[in-house]
């Protein structure tokens, strides 16, 4: 229910912003930064709440601002456009700030609940379950737009929270392993999040791993600032339309965080698979650079609605895989602050990206710089996990000693 309800706003915040309020880059990078940006600036303070507290109490807490931030979208609703955009974007740091608890948290039970075979179809069940939501809610967002005002899709966000909240409720309380110690190094938070990062660099893997996450968060970034405004423009898409068209690629989400589960039956090292997941995502957005770049009408839309697909498939199998991972190279007692990091560097490119994709179509072509964006993307992926570079044999061998 709570993935349903963030699926909704995600959704909904960008093309209300752009088709009832006339707003364009700017205004979908200012929402992205207020998305991403206080998961930065928080990353610290949630791993000392993880270390501290119950994983139960942590999602009740998390819930209890989502339903905040969805009541703020509703009130939106009401006011007139310059309030509104201004109380969208509060919105979407309410959700950030839910989201850094809620993501330091999983990353830390999950290992801690379930070792070798069942910790990956954890992983993966959880990427199931969000990637099953993020499915159905541009349907029914798209669905809801299309027929009534927003303020029945912010008013149904409401309600899905709360219910998540009951739920929540019957949650194990389980703790980290570090609860309650390290309050020394837990009182300086700038060199535990210094500490924290150099653990995401300490390997050829986790090296490796981290470099993928800040060219796939930060290119994806500078082509979200401007993909619903040339979308738009080049095909005229409704919001039907685009609820369809998101759904649909989004269900292939579901089969790529499940492909984990399925190649390990049949190789003892299914992470060997990740270079390919990870390659193909990256390729996908040069295929919607394409699309996006020189195509209309018809043609633009099947070309990116491809795009969206492999993006989709590849990208939650690759996230399945980087989080086993991550989870079999760090330990329990370093993971609250490792994971708190990673979240900070990833964070971080992804407002860098959505400040550079809102700046550029200022001085060039939005889809000009849609399409040279996918392009560095495909060229990036082909020198971290070409043979060259040493770092796919150094990831697999560092994941065979574990």
């Amino acid at each position: 229910m709570s993935f349903l309800a963030i699926g909704l706003i995600e959704f909904a915040i960008p093309y209300v912003g752009v088709s009832y309020l006339g707003a364009g880059p700017v205004f979908i990078a200012c929402a992205a930064v207020g998305r991403y940006l206080p998961q930065v600036l928080f990353a610290s303070w949630s791993a000392k709440v993880v270390s501290r507290r119950g994983y139960r109490e942590i999602c009740i807490r998390s819930e209890l601002l989502r339903v905040a931030a969805f009541f703020v979208c509703f009130c939106a609703v009401f006011s007139p456009d310059s309030t509104a955009t201004v109380l969208y974007i509060l919105a979407t740091v309410l959700v950030s700030v839910a989201s850094i608890l809620t993501n330091v948290a999983v990353n830390v039970v999950v290992p801690l609940v379930a070792k070798g075979e069942r910790r990956v179809k954890l992983f993966s069940h959880l990427s199931v379950t969000e990637s099953t939501a993020d499915a159905g809610a541009p349907f029914i967002a798209g669905v809801l737009l299309a027929l009534w005002s927003p303020s029945y899709l912010f008013g149904i966000a409401i309600g899905a929270a709360a219910a998540a909240l009951i739920l929540f409720r019957s949650l194990p309380d389980v703790r980290s392993v570090g609860s309650g110690s390290n309050t020394e190094d837990s009182e300086s938070g700038d060199y535990s999040l210094r500490y924290g990062i150099s653990i995401n660099f300490r390997t050829g893997a986790l090296r490796q791993l981290s470099i993928w996450s800040i060219v796939y968060n930060g290119g994806q970034s500078v082509v979200m600032a401007s993909f619903l405004v040339v979308l738009l423009e080049r095909t005229g898409i409704s919001s039907f339309g685009y609820g369809i068209m998101s759904a649909s690629a989004v269900i292939f989400a579901i089969v790529g965080a499940y492909s984990p589960v399925i190649l390990g039956r049949f190789s003892p090292r299914s992470v060997s698979f990740l270079p390919i997941f990870g390659t193909v995502t990256l390729l996908s957005y040069l295929i919607q650079g394409w699309g996006l770049g020189f195509l209309y009408g018809a043609a633009c839309f099947v070309i990116v609605w491809v795009a969206m697909v492999l993006d989709e498939l590849f990208s939650a199998g690759s996230a399945v895989f980087i989080s086993t991972v991550r989870a079999t190279l760090i330990s329990d007692e370093e993971r609250p602050i490792a994971t708190a990091a990673n979240r900070i560097v990833g964070m971080t490119s992804v407002v860098a990206g959505y400040s550079i994709g809102a700046l550029l179509p200022l001085v060039v072509p939005p889809s000009l710089v849609i399409f040279v964006c996918g392009a560095l993307m495909a060229s990036g992926s082909f020198v971290l996990w070409g043979r060259k570079s040493g770092l796919k044999e150094s990831a697999m061998v560092e994941v065979n000693r574990n």
